[in-house]
């Protein structure tokens, strides 16, 4: 990589460089690093950066071979970056050829609470010493903020688990497996 110096206006070095790909300034020997692909240290693949000893592919097989393998489950799943409510959805949507043998649950996760104090402290730290003390509205803004949280509190979303896999079940011999739509 060809990192690109940066000088101070009088022409003196600063060893701080800029990557001559991303354009991110760095310590110059990171700079000279920033966006070189690396060897997986584990199969000889390309990594992301020189930084990472492992490809995507193998830390995917490590995430997998550490999480608990279950032979049924009956809620939401992942693959591909897609969630899905239960496996038969997934088995509907996906040419089944081209499933692996385990896929991750979805796990079902509270959205998190705002904390009132903390948005205010955030929103008066690069302001001066006494900025907080001077607010107006403080007492109905947290007010506002826990009733927020309060009808806000069933809400959930889905995260995929790298802590447990379900096995994709395979189609019996004679079923027709679908053919992915194009």
């Amino acid at each position: 990589m060809n990192a690109i110096p940066l000088f101070t206006k009088d022409g003196l070095n600063t060893n701080i460089s800029y990557c001559s790909l991303c354009k991110l300034p760095h310590l110059h020997d990171v700079a000279e690093n920033c966006c070189k692909k690396g060897i997986c240290k584990h199969c000889g693949g390309e990594t992301a950066t020189v930084f990472n000893e492992k490809c995507f592919d193998c830390l995917e097989k490590n995430h997998l071979e550490k999480a608990e393998k279950l032979e049924s489950w009956d809620g939401p799943v992942v693959f591909n970056d897609h969630y899905y409510e239960t496996i038969a959805d997934m088995l509907d949507c996906e040419d089944t050829e081209d499933l692996p043998e385990f896929v991750y649950i979805a796990e079902t996760v509270n959205i998190p609470k705002l904390d009132a104090e903390d948005i205010l402290e955030r929103l008066c730290e690069d302001l001066y010493e006494d900025a907080y003390d001077n607010l107006n509205g403080v007492d109905e803004f947290i007010q506002a903020v826990n009733d927020f949280n309060k009808v806000n509190e069933g809400n959930t979303y889905l995260i995929e688990s790298d802590k447990r896999a379900v096995r994709v079940p395979r189609p019996s011999r004679g079923i027709k497996k679908r053919k992915k739509k194009r």
